[in-house]
């Protein structure tokens, strides 16, 4: 993310919104109270600013039209595998994507599951170590790490890799 005193105005409000995404995603994923709370005010902090650019200069935001919404929320939401978090810069990121992404894979989260044929399943993760392990040693290709699901439909349990699989929030 550049600075903002490097950034159109328009770019600003587009990193804004991307901001402000990511700091709702995170507000869903983090159990913790005070992490809630604090993704909250990120993002009432976000939406005001957000709104204060688009009044100004009369521009669609996020929260005035659904084509930019979606647009925005493209960007930051995958259909399966990791979501896009946005971080301020590298030191950010080096210090909070571990958080974010076993946040997202946290055991008991409700997924959909992406089959080989293209069929949806829904489920819940039961374990979760072996993504924690792979992380923890430093495993750049993350997408193909197995995370066991429980799955809904039969009960059954399957390895499933990350890139096959999304919260549901």
């Amino acid at each position: 993310m550049n600075k903002s005193r490097h950034q159109s105005l328009y770019d600003f409000l587009q990193a804004l919104q991307l901001e402000y995404v990511s700091a709702e995603l995170r507000s869903k994923i983090y159990t913790s109270n005070s992490d809630k709370r604090y993704y909250k005010r990120v993002m009432s902090h976000k939406k005001e600013k957000i709104e204060d650019i688009s009044l100004r200069n009369d521009l669609n935001t996020i929260f005035t039209d659904d084509s930019v919404k979606k647009e925005v929320y493209a960007l930051t939401h995958t259909k399966f595998g990791i979501p896009t978090f946005v971080y301020r810069n590298d030191e950010d990121k080096a210090k909070f994507e571990e958080s974010d992404l076993l946040n997202y894979f946290s055991v008991g989260s409700e997924v959909k599951i992406q089959g080989d044929d293209e069929s949806v399943e829904i489920g819940i993760i039961v374990d979760a170590q072996q993504f924690e392990n792979k992380w923890n040693d430093g495993n750049n290709d993350i997408d193909s790490i197995p995370i066991v699901v429980k799955k809904r439909r039969d009960q059954n349990e399957a390895i499933v890799l990350v890139s096959q699989i999304s919260r549901i929030l």
